[in-house]
């Protein structure tokens, strides 16, 4: 049985909060030259949750005509209790990345408006709550739609479909660096130093990512950065994007499923994994699934060892938790995985 603790909060990404006029008034200057209409009526917010990035929402409101934008600006050095700084060009690849999907499915993304590489600056629509909800809060809050999460499933592997074997994506998303640094190293290497004995291992796997250079990956498939809309998928924050290996994107967000399931030891979040895989890997064409599935199973271990011990740990976990999280994943790695299943079985059952 999985373990519990009522008493840990839930998170909630995505809060609204009130801002001072010095930084209302740095967004305003921000938003000067866009070329966006602001209106008479401005209401400047933070939105809360993010760690790589100043968020903000700015409401224009003009008689009844209200507009909703929600404005972009990476940070150099990341919001986490460890050292961790990574490129201010991945606002690039993000802009790039949902120019990408758009052409895929338009719903699938927020829409963008205004991108400055200088700056740099990333103004896109605003998603409100009354029309799609984020992932994260329906999970902890014991809402499981299955049909979202095979269309999720689907959609991701349509993504990598469309780039998987394009040299045109591979020249495009050329920016194994900021994947390196903002997955790679805080991560899987940022492991090496508390577990030297699986230095090789971890190694081989985080260079693996980056060397298997097969299609365009979202690189953050975090529940947080998922939106569902009427059981469909709109994705976030897509800052990590890549051209390397797609069983990161799938394992990164099957990892997070398992990890749900130790905080609320509800069946659901295994079912939910099982479901994405297949899914998933219903819809893979470019390549054997029989590799790609191994890949990611021995992604999966590293990834739920990275959240318990790496740079970005997750906060809802406690050590109790964090424990049993560690010595699964510990055991997971000395073992050959080829089956996902198996991983399954083996998180389910775990006392």
């Amino acid at each position: 049985m999985a373990l519990m603790d009522t008493d840990m909060p839930f998170p909630h990404a995505g809060g609204i909060v009130e801002i001072d006029s010095d930084e209302v008034d740095y967004v305003l200057e921000l938003m000067n030259g866009t070329g966006i209409e602001l209106f008479s009526s401005q209401n400047v917010r933070r939105l809360q949750g993010g760690v790589s990035s100043d968020v903000w929402l700015m409401d224009c409101l003009q008689g009844n005509n209200l507009k909703r934008y929600v404005i972009k600006q990476p940070l150099a050095t990341l919001r986490v209790q460890k050292n961790w700084s990574a490129p201010l060009k991945r606002a690039f690849y993000e802009n790039l990345w949902l120019e990408m999907a758009s052409r895929v499915s338009a719903e699938s993304v927020p829409h963008v408006y205004y991108f400055d590489e200088k700056k740099p600056l990333l103004v896109t629509q605003y998603i409100d709550v009354t029309e799609a909800e984020v992932w994260q809060r329906q999970l902890f809050s014991g809402r499981f739609d299955l049909l979202f999460v095979q269309q999720l499933g689907e959609q991701i592997a349509i993504f990598h479909e469309m780039t998987a074997g394009s040299q045109n994506y591979a020249r495009e998303f050329n920016s194994a660096d900021i994947l390196r640094a903002t997955r790679i190293e805080p991560y899987i290497f940022a492991l090496i130093d508390t577990f030297p004995d699986m230095s090789e291992r971890l190694v081989e796997i985080g260079e693996s990512v980056l060397a298997n250079r097969i299609s365009v990956i979202h690189g953050d498939l975090s529940p947080k950065n998922i939106l569902n809309r009427d059981s469909k998928p709109v994705f976030l924050d897509a800052e990590c994007a890549c051209y390397a290996d797609p069983a990161f994107d799938i394992a990164f967000c099957i990892n997070h499923l398992l990890l749900k399931f130790y905080r609320l030891g509800d069946a659901h979040f295994i079912l939910m994994s099982r479901l994405l895989a297949t899914s998933y890997l219903q819809k893979v064409n470019w390549e054997d699934r029989t590799g790609l599935e191994k890949r990611i199973a021995a992604l999966i271990p590293v990834l739920m060892l990275a959240r318990v011990d790496g740079k970005s740990t997750l906060h809802y976990l406690n050590e109790c938790h964090k424990n049993t999280i560690r010595k699964k994943a510990l055991n997971l790695l000395t073992k050959n995985l080829f089956s996902l299943d198996f991983i399954f079985n083996e998180v389910a059952f775990t006392h």
